[in-house]
């Protein structure tokens, strides 16, 4: 498989076939930023990798993974290992689209001057673009590294449609890598985002965390049956 080095690498029949794949998956996709990153990782990191190595070989939904352009030689053969590039792969399982990142960042590598400093200023534009333009209407995103975030658009977003009313106790994610992303894919307003809770570390999302027994309760939503946190 040829390796792209740059988003300009990536053929036009692989642009083709993701806008086509999106279109038959009505607008999901699973996106995957550094997904293995580094190489010693702790218990729940590994555990998090297996998650996103059977969500890739066995994912009825077209797969994006952002890779870092130094690592996409290794990633290739794990997805071999893994079968996905196979022309044996399960009936309906998408052969991964692989985009390229700068390192230790979750920008897309593009080439010339004016492209790399719109990059840099800009560094979700071309994501947002590329996803935009194959039709991607929800994301459901996993990997490397989730860290917490008082970032209030985030807030308010999951604040919307959480079970749980949010507290400043426990903030959402939205640093790191593939925080990062997921915060930025939510600030441009095109996507409908969630994070795949066993498929991202260090820290998961609190999609499904109660409201703790201390605090303070002066309000019943009876109509949701759900308690409110003023």
């Amino acid at each position: 498989m040829r390796e792209s080095v740059a988003i300009e690498d990536i053929e036009p029949e692989q642009w083709a076939k993701l806008r086509k794949d999106v279109e038959k998956a009505n607008g999901k996709i699973l996106l995957f930023v550094h997904p293995f990153y580094a190489e010693e990782r702790s218990v729940k990191e590994e555990r998090s990798v297996k998650v996103v190595e059977n969500l890739i070989k066995k994912s009825k939904l077209p797969v994006i993974i952002l890779e870092e352009k130094s690592e996409i030689p290794r990633l290739n053969r794990r997805l071999s290992k893994l079968n996905v590039y196979s022309p044996s792969f399960l009936p309906n399982v998408h052969s991964p689209l692989v985009l390229p990142t700068i390192s230790n960042y979750p920008y897309l590598v593009v080439r010339g001057k004016i492209g790399k400093v719109l990059n840099w200023f800009f560094p979700a534009r071309k994501i947002i673009s590329i996803l935009s333009k194959a039709g991607v209407k929800k994301v459901l995103l996993g990997g490397m590294q989730t860290r917490p975030s008082l970032n209030k658009r985030i807030f308010n977003y999951e604040r919307n449609w959480l079970p749980e009313i949010r507290t400043p106790e426990f903030p959402p994610l939205g640093a790191g890598c593939a925080g990062f992303v997921y915060q930025k894919l939510i600030k441009s307003g095109k996507f409908d985002v969630r994070l795949i809770p066993k498929a991202v570390s260090p820290y998961g999302p609190n999609y499904k965390l109660k409201v703790p027994k201390h605090t303070p309760l002066n309000k019943t939503n009876k109509k949701r049956g759900r308690q409110i946190v003023r």
